[in-house]
């Protein structure tokens, strides 16, 4: 557990909690939400996002428990709870090889190793191997498929900035500019043991985005275009400096299908770390699964100008690679380059 919990989510949020049953042929873990992750989210519809992170946690304990002897038997959800209540249940059974220190000792350096990068990485692919090697592993995923966006790239990354552009224009995160956020920082730590909220910034911006936070009156150039900056230089910009551009893609709409996302992105992850290749989620894309799946209620919470942006982006990505946004997508940009070293700040497992 204690090494487990050295799994992404969005914002460091944290949010897995987990139930453990010990039978005489069998171990369940139950994972779910936390308390404290039970509040909807500006880029959330029905915690999709929160259940790839669970699936990324649930990924760690499947690896370190293979490595003590166990293999994963089956997943289930109670599907039919409420969305912030929803348990992934994985059940656990003895794989007869017992206990592998070294590689018990490997899989956890590699997950505590676990790289990313909000920085712009060198002009050059990742290589087909590795291309090969991310494919091979959603082949044990139902559902699940890896599509290249490398296509039309320039065109891709003004989309994706213009969902950006969305967030921050978003009144509450506006708002946490002020009130909550460290700049590209993670050094910050709520009473509850989580991050404040927290966005990787280059460098350069940190310093202007201080002196908004400093000099309060200078609010006024949210109006005048701040948020376009920031998303040119904190989205169009690394985009375009990225080896590669992937899409993890899934037809299973379900919580679970969302679940298994999350575990192959930490496959994906993993498998990149350990060829020395830095991976950063792209996770503006939720934004249009968001907008559509709402728009089939006749909920409209985005304006005009941002419906048209919004649209926009799901008829490129529909015309261009062939991705039904209002199905299970995550993006993320992979390459050579400088990595964050220093990790995030983990606070106790909810056990």
């Amino acid at each position: 557990m204690d090494i487990a919990r050295w799994a992404p989510s969005g914002d460091n949020l944290q949010p897995w909690k987990v139930v453990w049953s010990f039978q005489t042929d069998r171990i369940v873990a139950e994972v779910s939400l936390n308390q404290e992750s039970r509040t909807p989210r500006f880029l959330e519809f029905e915690f999709r996002s929160l259940y790839v992170a669970l699936g990324a946690f649930a990924e760690n304990l499947v690896l370190l428990l293979a490595a003590e002897g166990y293999r994963l038997l089956k997943i289930d959800a109670n599907a039919q709870a409420e969305a912030s209540e929803i348990a992934f249940q994985l059940v656990f059974v003895p794989s007869g090889t017992g206990r592998d220190e070294q590689s018990f000792s490997e899989i956890s350096e590699l997950i505590k190793r676990r790289t990313v990068s909000r920085y712009p990485f060198e002009m050059r692919s990742v290589g087909h191997d590795v291309l090969d090697s991310l494919k091979k592993l959603t082949e044990k995923v139902p559902a699940v498929r890896l599509l290249p966006l490398n296509k039309d790239r320039r065109t891709l990354a003004r989309h994706l900035m213009g969902l950006d552009v969305i967030r921050y224009e978003h009144a509450e995160i506006r708002q946490s500019f002020f009130d909550r956020m460290r700049f590209g920082k993670q050094n910050e730590i709520e009473g509850n043991g989580l991050n404040v909220k927290t966005f990787g910034v280059p460098t350069p911006v940190q310093w202007m985005l201080w002196s908004f936070k400093r000099f309060r009156g200078l609010y006024i150039f949210f109006s005048l275009g701040l948020q376009y900056i920031y998303a040119y230089l904190g989205c169009y910009r690394l985009i375009m400096r990225s080896g590669d551009l992937f899409a993890i893609l899934s037809d299973d709409d379900s919580p679970l299908g969302w679940f298994r996302l999350g575990m192959v992105m930490q496959d994906f992850w993993l498998e990149l770390t350990r060829r020395g290749i830095s991976m950063q989620p792209v996770g503006v894309s939720l934004l249009v699964y968001r907008y559509r799946k709402e728009a089939l209620r006749n909920v409209f919470r985005f304006s005009p100008k941002q419906q048209v942006r919004l649209d926009r982006a799901n008829r490129f990505f529909s015309e261009q690679y062939s991705i039904d946004l209002l199905k299970p997508c995550l993006v993320f940009r992979a390459g050579f380059g400088p990595r964050i070293q220093n990790l995030s700040p983990r606070r106790e497992n909810q056990v």
